[in-house]
């Protein structure tokens, strides 16, 4: 199995590369108002824009701030993030694609265990890999579609692009 690698803070983690659609790096996002905690903004894409979630925060890690390195992974279409399409902001990929053949059960010093499909051992590297379906409960990705489904179009009907932040 491949995993793709990112930093959170201190913490290196990842995801399984068959979960991952793109990866876009040096992310500028739009701001709108009121946006829940989890929200980091919006990502302009050629035809649309996409919610960025703060991955720190669903993990109950301080959040992210959006710098130089920062990247944002879009989880393939129905990976469990809802109708819509959202993209995680991470502090930064760790620039390697690792290869595992398992995965070990996650230790429990781990505070986001529930959301770990296992550890990779690679080297002397134990790397937790988390599964995209469990980042969110599904009363909370319904209301996060809801109200980033309203938000999107909100901006669509914008005449001209919004002011964006670095």
């Amino acid at each position: 199995m491949r995993l793709l690698s990112f930093r959170l803070g201190d913490a290196l983690l990842a995801f399984r590369q068959d979960e991952i659609r793109e990866v876009l790096l040096l992310p500028t996002l739009v701001q709108v108002p009121e946006q829940p905690e989890l929200v980091r903004g919006f990502c302009r894409g050629a035809d649309r824009f996409w919610p960025v979630l703060c991955l720190a925060g669903l993990l109950g890690l301080e959040r992210s701030a959006v710098t130089a390195e920062s990247a944002l992974i879009f989880p393939r279409h129905g990976m469990g993030l809802g109708e819509s399409d959202f993209a995680l902001l991470v502090d930064g990929l760790d620039g390697s694609v690792m290869t595992t053949d398992a995965l070990l059960d996650a230790p429990s010093r781990y505070t986001w265990n529930a959301l770990c499909a296992g550890v990779a051992q690679v080297g002397d590297r134990e790397i937790p890999v988390l599964q995209i379906d469990r980042l969110m409960h599904e009363e909370e990705r319904l209301r996060m579609v809801r109200w980033s489904q309203k938000e999107v179009a909100r901006l669509a009907s914008w005449p001209e692009t919004p002011a964006e932040t670095p």
